[in-house]
């Protein structure tokens, strides 16, 4: 009994001094009912906040997210960069003449006459005016197969014209690059004029670059080769970039292109477009503003979810070793991973990404194609294996487009008068309206306000807030505080002490009796 009243002391005193509710209830009860009932209350409360701190950690861990966005006023805006493609990739008599195993190529699939021809405008059947079917509708067995034979007819033309253009590829891939370029449309001869801010641009404020659908590409304030980049002082169309461009549709490779008109991309500087993926079309015989949004993304690198990778981290960029000094971009992550494995495996790589290094994947050749088509075909089921994360600082920009027909009859005769100066060879041609209307159009670009989007992504939940909610659980389930977790960090050490206090006691004793022995 005497070796317990320590014990019971150090319990009596931690109860009545603990600010803790608990286990002052327990110790004042008189009767042992309420003893049990609050001994009963203190483990349950204790359950509870076991089971809620944990669920706290748990969140914490998690590492979600959260996003804040907000509109920034500026008083200058940095332009976005322009990149304009033609539709057509290569011109057909240029090509004809540099190229002529291209043509051969193409011959197999479509008339050679065809390739050069201009082309005219299609009338569309009219609607018909029946009325619709109901959805039970049953189309009985000969119409059935009717539709699957066209269908069938289709595939087979789609397929023979991607064989063309695989074998069109191919060979242009071993072509020198000067040879590649001036087979492509030339903005010497496209620009018909160009202004920004209201002064006037040349094509040599444009900088070229090949892309693999769409030929020769020129991109407006792209900040390569060392060029300043241009600000927007004022909002409006006045003060943007205005374009007016010839499209040439009588050098169109009609095997190859079904449409007449531009690709136009809006961009950051620092990021490579791909104008087969981004970007609007614009028609033919319009006049066409589009209106840039800039926004700006900021992300929260790991552990927080989803990730993101530092724009400075550009070793898995394969775009990097042909234009230096790109930021990282997470589609270019992508592309770069099929390009580098099409490599590791097939020992060539794709003629559609072309860099430095080993040379292009012949399409004729069997193994080639069959290496490379299995790559795609695990790329595009994504169970290629690319750890490609967003970018954590990213630039991009909203486009809005509005046209309207253009030129009008009136304007055209003005326009007609300074075409004839700048390219006499058109002195020649019969340039009504129509055939402007299919060989001209205009674009604009340019912000409607001095102002942007920035979208912030932060860690959902901090430290500081996790520590905040296991202090709110303690103190609403057992009234735990600072100050009690500091009162059992007490009776701990007292604890401990007596305990070595009695151990050293019981063994003092014992050797005493066996001295008197």
């Amino acid at each position: 009994m005497g070796k317990k009243a320590p014990f019971r002391k150090l319990l009596s005193s931690f109860a009545e001094r603990s600010s803790a509710v608990g286990p002052a209830h327990i110790k004042d009860s008189p009767f042992v009912v309420g003893k049990v009932f609050w001994a009963v209350i203190l483990l349950a409360a204790i359950a509870a906040t076991a089971y809620q701190v944990i669920d706290k950690i748990e969140n914490f861990y998690e590492y979600d997210s959260k996003t804040a966005v907000e509109i920034v006023f500026k008083r200058e805006l940095p332009f976005p960069a322009v990149t304009v493609c033609n539709l057509n990739p290569y011109r057909a008599r240029v090509a004809e003449a540099e190229a002529w195993e291209m043509t051969n190529i193409l011959s197999k699939y479509t008339n050679v006459s065809a390739l050069i021809k201009e082309p005219t405008v299609s009338t569309a059947a009219p609607l018909s005016t029946a009325s619709p079917q109901p959805a039970s509708f049953i189309v009985d067995s000969e119409q059935r197969l009717a539709w699957e034979q066209r269908m069938a007819a289709e595939k087979d033309s789609n397929s023979y014209q991607n064989e063309a253009v695989e074998s069109m590829l191919e060979e242009i891939s071993h072509m020198d690059e000067a040879v590649r370029a001036q087979m492509g449309h030339m903005m010497e001869t496209m620009l018909l004029s160009c202004s920004f801010n209201g002064q006037t641009c040349t094509p040599w404020d444009f900088h070229r670059f090949s892309n693999w659908r769409y030929g020769n590409c020129y991109t407006f304030n792209s900040g390569w080769n060392g060029s300043s980049l241009l600000n927007s002082r004022n909002p409006g169309s006045d003060y943007g970039l205005s374009l007016a461009l010839f499209l040439q549709t009588n050098e169109y490779m009609l095997a190859l292109t079904e449409t007449v008109g531009l690709k136009v991309i809006l961009h950051d500087q620092n990021e490579i477009p791909f104008p087969e993926d981004d970007g609007m079309i614009v028609s033919a015989g319009a006049h066409t503003q589009i209106i840039a949004q800039r926004l700006e993304v900021e992300r929260a690198p790991l552990p927080v979810k989803p990730g993101c990778r530092a724009e400075q981290d550009n070793s898995s960029n394969y775009y990097s070793q042909v234009i230096p000094g790109l930021r990282y971009q997470e589609k270019t992550c992508w592309r770069s991973c099929l390009q580098k494995e099409i490599v590791r495996r097939c020992g060539c790589q794709s003629g559609y990404y072309p860099g430095p290094g080993v040379g292009v994947c012949q399409h004729r050749d069997p193994d080639d194609s069959n290496c490379t088509d299995t790559v795609q075909l695990q790329y595009r089921s994504g169970e290629l294996q690319c750890d490609c994360l967003p970018a954590c600082h990213e630039t991009s920009f909203k486009a809005v487009a509005s046209n309207a027909l253009w030129p009008t009859g009136h304007a055209w005769d003005l326009i007609k008068a300074k075409l004839e100066v700048y390219f006499p060879y058109l002195k020649d041609r019969n340039m009504t309206v129509g055939w402007a209307r299919e060989n001209f159009a205009k674009v604009e670009v340019f912000y409607p306000a001095l102002n942007f989007e920035k979208v912030t992504q932060s860690q959902a939940y901090y430290e500081l807030d996790l520590l905040s909610d296991i202090g709110g659980v303690l103190g609403f389930w057992i009234g735990l505080s600072v100050a009690s977790l500091l009162e059992l960090v007490e009776f701990a050490i007292l604890l401990f002490a007596a305990l070595f206090s009695s151990g050293h006691k019981v063994t003092a004793v014992k050797k005493v009796k066996d001295e008197e022995k």
